[in-house]
This record gives C-alpha cells, structure tokens and sequence, in this order.
C-alpha cells in the first residue's frame, strides 16, 4: 500500500483520482468540492479521473463527474477517448452516459478504429450488440482499410464478425438507409467517400444483402448483362435440327473438300521450299 501511495503521488495523482479509481463516490464528491479544478487534472499518464472510471467501469462516479462539467473529449496518453476505454473494458452500462457527450465515432488516432472497431477485435459482444442498436456505422474503415467486421474476423472474434453481418442484413431486410462509406480523416470521425468508387465498393461489409446494390450486395455489384446465350430462331420457332440447349446442339459440317481421283497417288506438283539451317559457331556442341 505504501508502495502503490508513493507511485500515484509520483505519478500525478489528486485525491480525486484515488477515488475514481477506487470507486469511492463519497470521497469524489468530497474531492471535487475541495478542488473543483481537480476534475480535468491529468495525471503523468495524460489521464483523468473520468478515464479512471470509465476503465474501472465504476458508473456512479463516472456520472458524478459528467454532471461536475468533467470534460469528455480528453484523451490519455494512448489518445483513447471515453468510449474507446469503455468499449475495451467491456462496460456496456457505461456507453449510454458516455456516447452522448462523445459519439459513436470517436477514433484512435494510432489505428483510427472506432468504438465498434475495437468492441469487434477484442470479442466484446455486449458493447457490440448495443453500438450496433445505437446506430454506428458498420462500413467506416480504420487506418488498415479494414472495416469491422474485417477487424473481427482479422482478431479470430467470429461470433462478433457473425452479429456485424446479422446487424447488416436486418438493416438492408427493413429497407433503412445504408451509412455512409467513411474513411479516416481530420481530427473528428472520418470523411465520406462516393458510393461508386473502386474503395467504396471495397468498403462494403461481407454478406449478401437485397436492396443496396454493390455496396450491401456482392462486392463488385451484379453484372449488368445475363449470362444466358440466345439463338436466333426461325419464323416457325427453333431451326430445324436445333436443340433448346446450346451444348446439345450439333457441331457444323465442314466445309466440302473437292473430290480425289479414285485408287490414284497424289503427288503436289510444286516442291516445297528448301530449309537452311544455320551455320553452328566454331566449338559449338563440344564439351570437355
């Protein structure tokens, strides 16, 4: 206990980060009423007491702090915000305080996944099912190019790579809008991209889907023309001798070939061309 004292006194740390990771909502408050400045102070580590308590997934302290004006766009020294932490943790009882002051999109600038990028890889299936029921984008792409469903399967999470596709196929079955296709960009969440682009197309989650087209359907959209093959036909319906089925029908004649004189030898009256070889170089073929 001294040990671990003198390391948060060294570290940075205010009675009010001792409370929020202790989960002590008597003492917070009692810390922020002391030293209201205290509750955006960050430790050595560039963490405050609100990530502390979102990454021990204590609510009542983390709401206590919210209602205080503790700032929710802070990021540690990772550059994980809020939602990031939670999500990582597995408190799912957290994001319904935390989505609203930080977003579903908030990124990590090191790997630019989202939220539901990091709920996917780490096989967090409770915070997943409930971003996807708040609405976050399944097509939003991090600093790899992947999408998170491409993430889940990347990590070996399929259970969480099966609920992306569930989620997907539900949205496309009740006809709502696709989300937009984002890529990382700027400091917010990410740029939109043209749902006709070669990348768009790429950025399509996996699965079959009846409404969107290319980017919920087959990754290279359907082909615009049939592959069945047509005949021509005569006024009277098939030619005669045609079969219904193209591979049933018979190969053309050959061409007529003029007849040969009966029980004579057919001698060509030119000979052919003479063939030159050329000359092999002194030594050539000769090995030792």
């Amino acid at each position: 206990m001294e040990y671990l004292s003198r390391r948060r006194l060294m570290g940075g740390w205010t009675d009010l980060h001792v409370a929020a990771d202790s989960g002590d909502l008597a003492r917070a408050r009692i810390a922020v009423q002391k030293s209201p400045a205290d509750v955006d102070r960050m430790t050595k580590d560039r963490q405050t007491a609100l990530h502390l308590a979102s990454a021990a997934g204590f609510e009542a302290v983390v709401g206590e702090l919210l209602d205080r004006g503790a700032r929710s766009t802070l990021q540690d020294e990772a550059g994980c915000g809020l939602m990031l932490v939670a999500t990582r943790a597995g408190h799912t009882h957290l994001l319904p305080l935390l989505a609203p002051a930080c977003g579903l999109e908030q990124r990590d600038p090191a790997s630019g996944a989202t939220p539901l990028h990091a709920a996917a890889a780490a096989g967090q299936l409770d915070p997943l099912q409930w971003l996807l029921a708040a609405g976050a984008n399944c097509a939003t792409r991090d600093n790899s190019g992947r999408t998170p469903g491409e993430a889940a399967l990347a990590a070996g999470q399929h259970a969480a790579a099966r609920a992306i596709r569930e989620a997907t196929l539900a949205a496309a079955a009740a006809g709502r809008p696709p989300p937009p296709l984002t890529v990382p960009g700027g400091s917010g969440g990410g740029a939109p991209m043209s749902p006709i682009s070669p990348v768009a197309v790429a950025c399509a989650p996996f699965g079959p889907g009846p409404s969107y087209g290319a980017p919920y359907g087959h990754p290279y959209g359907r082909p615009p023309y049939d592959h069945s093959v047509l005949q021509p036909q005569s006024p009277h319906g098939l030619a005669a001798g045609a079969s219904a089925t193209p591979w049933q029908q018979a190969p053309p004649a050959p061409p007529p070939q003029p007849a040969a004189a009966a029980g004579r030898l057919q001698v060509p009256e030119t000979l052919p061309a003479p063939v030159y070889y050329p000359t092999p170089p002194p030594g050539a073929g000769v090995y030792y």
